[in-house]
């Protein structure tokens, strides 16, 4: 179909939630290799809540008509970041927030990982001020929040990362 006509409705794709699909994600690009980075699949698709139905997810990289016939299957690079890393490696923890978690004393995704369980446990049951340790939660709970918010995004990516590379 040329790119200049316009396309009747009824051959445009209807998608909601909670159809079966299919759900077809497109990747343009005008280079030979453009490997794709697992933690943004899946963070789209946790959005669009279809995680739980990658079989009817398809991934199409669209290029140049130069490079129709050259271009090989992309590498989805998955994400290995885990236990003794850095909490940069987590998608999102830049310098400033990598800063913020040492001063808590939280330098590795394993020590976030064990703050991010405490500080719920905690919600859970009553807190108590006696000899309580100042915690990032407490100094600043608007940023704890986003940084959980990215935790458990990492948490998605690593338990989903290959099943989202098997969509490509």
């Amino acid at each position: 179909m040329d790119s200049d006509r316009p396309v009747p409705d009824r051959n445009a794709a209807k998608w909601n939630k909670d159809n079966d699909g299919p759900l077809i994600l497109f990747q343009m690009t005008i280079s030979k290799s453009h490997p794709v980075n697992a933690s943004e699949l899946v963070y789209v698709l946790s959005k669009l809540e279809f995680l739980e139905r990658l079989e009817h997810v398809k991934l199409v990289f669209v290029v140049t008509k130069k490079l129709v016939g050259k271009f090989k299957r992309q590498t989805i690079d998955l994400v290995t970041a885990v236990g003794t890393d850095s909490v940069r490696k987590i998608r999102g923890i830049g310098r400033a927030t990598s800063a913020l978690l040492s001063q808590f004393g939280i330098r590795t995704i394993n020590d976030l990982e064990t703050e991010v369980n405490l500080r719920g446990n905690i919600k859970k049951q009553k807190t108590t001020n006696k000899t309580k340790e100042p915690t990032l939660k407490d100094a600043d709970p608007e940023r704890w929040d986003q940084i959980v918010e990215l935790w458990e995004q990492h948490e998605l990516t690593v338990k989903y990362g290959e099943k989202v590379a098997a969509i490509a």
